[in-house]
């Protein structure tokens, strides 16, 4: 398959299946400013066991190929405000009982709406000691299911994901009138939804101070069971200085393959 040299918005979309460039993902690095605290929360209440010490951190093991990494900073970054967040997935007879030991040590556990179809029956959030939003996921085997990032160009993203990463689009969210209808719903106070997922709006030409909006999401499918979410970011943020967050990585996707 010859490779592209130049896309922009305006190149038409890739059809058919992802290209299997990414297979999976290796390893999710969170900032955390008291690493004992953050260490019992994932070790003891999340139940991901005991963890390996590094020099600047811990890590987590979470399955042969799949680990998390805690780094220590002074001032983590987390953007609790935001749609990001890291869903973990566990066995299905563990979610209840990791429910519980939340619960009892004080962690509130949010049911919000799903936007994403394949997320309705995993609407179970938390927030790590550090503002981190951790999504639990029943399944199979415990390990990473997916994270979701914020992005400031969502047409540039879906650019990057799918021209030059071999991306398909799973799922938009902010363009249909149905997307509307949810943030009007959530608007009331009839939908309890994730911070980042909707917004209000002021419309200098309507009688209406502020009207509820829906925030544009995307869901990337690199290939069978890995996906990979981005939120439109609701202000601008400049990233921190390397001397600041160091070389840690907020995800990491591993397995690339040919590409054909």
């Amino acid at each position: 398959m010859a490779a592209t040299s130049w896309v922009d918005i305006r190149t038409a979309p890739p059809t058919g299946g992802p290209l299997g460039l990414i297979t999976g993902y290796s390893d999710v690095w969170i900032e955390a400013k008291d690493l004992d605290w953050a260490a019992r929360f994932y070790g003891e209440l999340i139940g991901f066991g005991h963890p390996a010490s590094l020099d600047e951190g811990v890590r987590f093991s979470l399955n042969p190929i799949q680990s998390l990494t805690i780094v220590q900073r002074p001032n983590p970054r987390s953007l609790p405000e935001t749609g990001v967040h890291q869903a973990y997935r566990l066995q299905r007879r563990e979610v209840e009982p990791t429910l519980k030991r939340l619960a009892e040590s004080g962690v509130e556990v949010h049911r919000y709406h799903e936007d994403r179809k394949a997320e309705l029956h995993d609407d179970r959030y938390c927030f790590d000691p550090d503002g981190n939003r951790v999504q639990l996921v029943a399944g199979s085997e415990p390990g990473i299911d997916h994270v979701a990032v914020e992005t400031h160009d969502v047409e540039w993203t879906e650019v990057f994901y799918t021209q030059v990463l071999g991306a398909r689009i799973e799922m938009r969210v902010g363009w249909k009138m149905d997307d509307f209808a949810h943030a009007w719903a959530w608007g009331k106070g009839e939908e309890d939804c994730a911070p980042g997922t909707r917004r209000w709006d002021k419309l200098y030409t309507d009688e209406k101070d502020l009207v509820p909006r829906p925030s544009a999401q995307v869901f990337f499918e690199f290939g069978p069971g890995v996906t990979y979410g981005v939120y439109l970011s609701n202000e601008h943020r400049r990233a921190a200085p390397r001397s600041i967050s160091g070389n840690a990585p907020r995800q990491l996707l591993g397995g690339v393959g040919p590409a054909g």
